[in-house]
């Protein structure tokens, strides 16, 4: 129908409708507004407005990608590693899970403890299943410590073996830790965190533990503890003990079903040292005191039992903390310690090798009475110094020089008085005294032990070194000389100067030195070189005492005179550089029946300096007498 103006369409729109069309409830609802009197429940008023295209496409990819996703996760599980799982699902499984013995316990004489563990625990998994974790290892880790860890689970040769993740953890901090990711098979392991007296002095002695195998990363196999230093390293296989093995049957779950122990853990075997803890410590004190103050590097000092051969005390200034180790030192921290000029690592007691100086003036002087070279009473003047013409230029001398003009002096006095010129003398012949000769001084110094290593090889030592004119292609009498008041090249460790005092108390015989109790109890005999003595006239190594007391009552170890106890004594200077000198001082105590000799180093202290060694031992012997009386000889 068309509308015109004659023919107008109708305006009862109403009627119309009701009349011709007949209207859906959608349109009544899209042409109505939402009045309060519609009821909305039942569909009545406006319809909501449909999703916009761009919405729905948004939803779409959100959906691609969940699906994406769960695709990645099933590959993973049905095809990357199916075969695992499949076997997982089929079968049970065993693991053998290590079962970690007790360290055994470092103690003094006195069985005052010195190293000990405390209770603490490890997250520990079994490296056949942590192969099968790497993802998840990954949300804990960095992606470094990952690589590295799964690198290290390839030189496993057992492929059961037992990885630590994290050690040395409180309970609370264990479950902490497994609780980020709980579906990784961790499990907590009691354990323990070694512990070290807070004594000073003991850091070299007893060492330090640490792991076999964390010079690459920190992630560590359960069994691989192991001593890194001291009595920790000498004695690390009778400490440590054996690890024992539990086997676990383990579900498909994971659950265990059944579990038994194939073999028992061993506990480490306790060690008795012969160390004095409260000496060790006191002789620390006293070493590190007179090296502060008088600008010494450091220093090193033992005490020595001439009955027994058993070391009471062994020092070595400056140390560390023992302690730290186990506290997770930083590579910043440790680059500290390891970088110190002062080289607080060094164990100086052992290891260091020192000019002695006019201390090993003694093996001058028997090794002339042994070859009758002169009479112990023959005396010998000393101006000052002494001057040997050139070989081959007329007119020019050289010049030997006394750091003392002394007169007149026989053997006794120039031990007490440390006169160069008589050693010069004895050594290597003046004015028509025949000297003993370079070769035979070097004869003389081994068979005292010099040169040659005290303990086995299991102990780090240094042997020193003793000059060989048949080892030079140009040997001369000035050599000689240095040679004989202790310079020249000659260089000795603390340890063998105290082992030399204890032979000259003990008449030439030599001790069994030890620094652990019973060591033939625990299969380790320790002494690699044993002396067999020096078969001398008593009567030569009474002269030698006769002027070692003579230098504590009259001559350079009177700071060893007035303190109770009769003792005999020997200092030594030895120059080291520029203006530079080494302290000495050697001796035994009581002088008429020994039971301590004693070795003390300071070491590149000034010149000028008056207070070193000597001035240290006073202190440790009045210490000694007050606190130990049983050392008195009474």
């Amino acid at each position: 129908m068309f509308w015109s103006k004659k023919n107008p369409p109708s305006l009862d729109f109403r009627r119309t409708r009701k009349k011709h069309v007949e209207l859906s409830p959608d349109e009544i609802f899209l042409d109505s507004q939402n009045i309060p009197g519609f009821d909305q429940g039942q569909m009545e008023g406006r319809f909501e407005r449909l999703l916009g295209r761009r919405v729905a496409l948004l939803l779409f990819g959100v959906f691609v990608m969940i699906a994406g996703v769960v695709f990645i996760r099933l590959w993973d599980l049905q095809i990357s590693r199916g075969d695992s799982f499949r076997a997982r699902a089929f079968s049970n499984r065993m693991e053998q899970h290590s079962l970690i013995p007790e360290r055994g316990v470092i103690t003094d004489m006195y069985g005052k403890e010195l190293a000990w563990n405390e209770p603490r625990f490890h997250v520990v998994i079994n490296s056949s299943a942590l192969r099968d974790s790497y993802d998840e290892i990954t949300r804990i880790l960095s992606r470094k410590e990952a690589d590295l860890l799964y690198k290290k689970l390839e030189d496993v040769s057992v492929l059961s073996a037992d990885v630590i993740i994290a050690n040395g953890l409180t309970w609370d901090d264990a479950n902490i830790f497994i609780a980020q990711e709980p579906h990784i098979p961790f499990r907590i392991e009691a354990s323990s965190v070694r512990r070290y007296t807070t004594r000073r002095g003991f850091s070299h002695v007893i060492g330090y533990t640490g792991y076999a195998d964390d010079e690459n990363s920190s992630f560590l196999f359960l069994n691989s503890k192991v001593g890194k230093s001291g009595v920790e390293k000498y004695f690390d296989s009778i400490l440590r003990g054996s690890t024992g093995v539990r086997l676990v049957e383990l579900d498909a779950k994971g659950d265990i079903v059944s579990e038994s122990i194939e073999d028992l853990p061993h506990n480490g075997a306790s060690i008795a040292l012969t160390i004095d803890a409260e000496m060790q410590s006191e002789l620390y004190r006293i070493l590190a005191g007179i090296a502060d103050e008088r600008g010494f590097q450091g220093g090193a000092g033992i005490v020595l039992d001439v009955r027994s051969g058993a070391l009471r005390s062994v020092v070595s200034v400056p140390e560390f903390d023992a302690n730290v180790f186990n506290e997770g030192l930083t590579e910043d921290a440790f680059a500290l310690l390891e970088n110190d000029p002062r080289a607080p690592f060094f164990f100086r007691a052992f290891e260091g090798r020192y000019i002695p100086g006019s201390a090993f003036k003694p093996v001058v002087a028997l090794a002339a009475l042994a070859e009758g070279i002169i009479s112990p009473d023959k005396e010998i003047f000393s101006a000052g110094s002494i001057s040997i013409p050139h070989p081959y230029i007329d007119g020019q001398f050289s010049i030997f020089r006394d750091w003392k003009a002394h007169g007149w002096t026989d053997m006794r006095r120039a031990l007490a008085v440390s006169s160069d010129v008589y050693f010069y003398t004895i050594g290597g012949g003046y004015e028509g005294q025949k000297g003993v000769g370079a070769e035979k001084i070097n004869k003389y110094a081994f068979l005292f032990g010099f040169g040659t290593p005290v303990f086995s090889g299991i102990i780090n030592e240094e042997e020193g070194m003793v000059p060989d004119p048949r080892e030079h292609d140009f040997w001369r009498v000035g050599d000689t000389y240095n040679f004989s008041i202790g310079q020249g090249g000659l260089e000795v460790t603390p340890l063998q100067m105290a082992r030399f005092v204890s032979m000259i108390a003990r008449n030439g015989s030599v001790p069994d030195i030890h620094f652990i109790q019973d060591p033939y109890e625990l299969n380790r005999d320790i002494t690699k070189n044993r002396l067999s003595g020096i078969s001398l006239p008593q009567e030569y190594f009474r002269i030698i005492q006769e002027g070692m007391r003579l230098a504590v009552t009259q001559g350079t170890a009177q700071a060893l005179s007035g303190l109770g106890v009769t003792i005999a004594g020997k200092t030594g200077t030895a120059e080291v550089g520029a203006s530079k000198v080494n302290s000495w001082i050697i001796g035994y105590l009581p002088y008429d029946n020994p039971t301590i000799a004693f070795a003390l180093v300071l070491e590149r202290g000034n010149e000028t300096n008056l207070v070193g060694a000597a001035s240290g031992a006073r202190e440790l012997v009045g210490w000694i007498m007050r606190e130990r009386p049983e050392y008195r000889g009474e």
